[in-house]
């Protein structure tokens, strides 16, 4: 292996090595952006902040907090995450849905 190639390789590898290291620590980004008190959950306060709707926010977080505790833990997010793709990929199947009969009506 060339040396320059060798040099990127080496350096990738470490690279990679102190960022898992990092993250084993518990250092680097927070869990989630939102969590501004980097506890690992999210209060309805961190949840709805800079929201363009928060009334609309505030009921998706009460929706999403299972167990009424007042904070999303990572597997109420992820829950939440998993009904919004959801969702998403219906209103997308729909809109295909509506571009294909709008395009057969008018061919």
């Amino acid at each position: 292996m060339p040396v320059k190639i060798k040099s990127i390789v080496t350096l990738l590898l470490t690279l990679g090595i102190c960022g898992s290291m990092a993250n084993a620590k518990g250092e680097g980004r927070p869990q989630h952006r939102r969590d501004t008190d980097g506890n690992g959950t999210l209060s309805l306060a961190e949840f709805t902040a800079d929201r363009k709707n928060p009334d609309r926010a505030k009921a998706r977080f009460e929706a999403a907090d299972t167990n009424k505790d007042g904070q999303l833990d990572k597997s109420e997010r992820a829950a939440l995450r998993k009904h919004r793709r959801a969702a998403a990929a219906k209103h997308r199947q729909n809109q295909r849905r509506m571009n294909h009969r709008k395009h057969a009506h008018n061919g």
